[in-house]
């Protein structure tokens, strides 16, 4: 193994225990005499054709690690090393580098047909956000780890919604996320990811339950507002029962209520005024009576 150009030679003390920890989990071999020969026999070929075609570069036998990814070295398969950024050769016959990234990812899960624990049948659109933190168990502990956090995704947003309600998840959509990212990481974790979490980005109604929950909302509202007149009615048919009692207790006060209202009365420009004659009588005073 040959390092031409090394544009990183030194890691963060993290990353420096987790390659100590992955280099003592790479399984030891007793290889026989066959196996010896195989080896050495490939490793020789592979560094005679890195020498012939370093120069036109035929069979590019030189790797390159962007920033921010690792590269994981197996030879026969087997880890050998975790390479920080840089460039670096390799020989093509028994070796092999992965490159992983360490960015975080976004991850779209669109168009999820879900039904809510009030047996209404929505569909909700997502992204879930993940980072990287440990190359040696992304490469290792899972086939493909893109493929398993989406369906991993999917799984905890389907579980979690159908534990709610349509009006929770409008009203509680934080809480809900953050329940949904706990649960990811603790499944994700295994695969070298420290940092995931999924936001419900849109949820979509079916038209027809569009058109129910109007009609709904529209039956609910004029409810709603003839609840509020009868309460208007019965709290002013108290206020009439208390003010009749007052006046009753007064009749001076009736006298000046009923003076008033022949006020008003005169202000239209009608002549004719008709009265009772069981008012006149309690209220006309009775030379006023005898002059008429």
């Amino acid at each position: 193994m040959v390092d031409i150009n090394m544009f990183s030679s030194t890691t963060t003390a993290p990353r420096e225990a987790l390659l100590n920890i992955h280099q003592q989990e790479k399984p030891t071999l007793t290889p026989n005499c066959l196996t010896t020969i195989y080896n050495g026999t490939s490793s020789l070929t592979g560094n005679i054709i890195s020498c012939v075609t370093i120069p036109c570069c035929c069979f590019s036998p030189i790797k390159i690690i962007p920033q921010n990814h690792e590269g994981i070295l197996t030879r026969f398969g087997i880890f050998q090393q975790i390479y920080p950024p840089g460039v670096y050769s390799y020989n093509i016959c028994t070796e092999d580098i992965r490159i992983i990234s360490l960015k975080q990812k976004t991850l779209p899960i669109k168009n999820q047909k879900i039904m809510t624990n009030d047996n209404l049948t929505i569909y909700i659109d997502a992204v879930c956000f993940y980072k990287i933190h440990d190359s040696y168990k992304a490469c290792f502990s899972v086939e493909n780890y893109s493929f398993s956090v989406e369906n991993l995704s999917k799984g905890v947003l389907r579980t979690v919604i159908s534990e709610n309600t349509l009006d929770t998840l409008f009203k509680d959509r934080t809480k809900i996320n953050e329940r949904m990212s706990q649960l990811l990481l603790e499944r994700a974790v295994k695969w070298g990811i420290d940092e995931i979490s999924i936001d419900i980005k849109d949820i979509v109604i079916p038209k027809d339950l569009q058109r129910v929950m109007a009609k709904t909302a529209e039956i609910s509202q004029d409810a709603n507002s003839k609840i509020i007149s009868a309460e208007g009615e019965k709290k002013a048919a108290e206020i009439m029962v208390q003010v009749s009692k007052m006046l009753k207790d007064n009749p001076e006060a009736m006298k000046l209520l009923w003076f008033n209202t022949l006020k008003d009365i005169s202000k239209e420009k009608s002549n004719t005024i008709v009265v009772s004659e069981s008012i006149n009588e309690k209220f006309v005073p009775a030379s006023i009576m005898k002059r008429d």
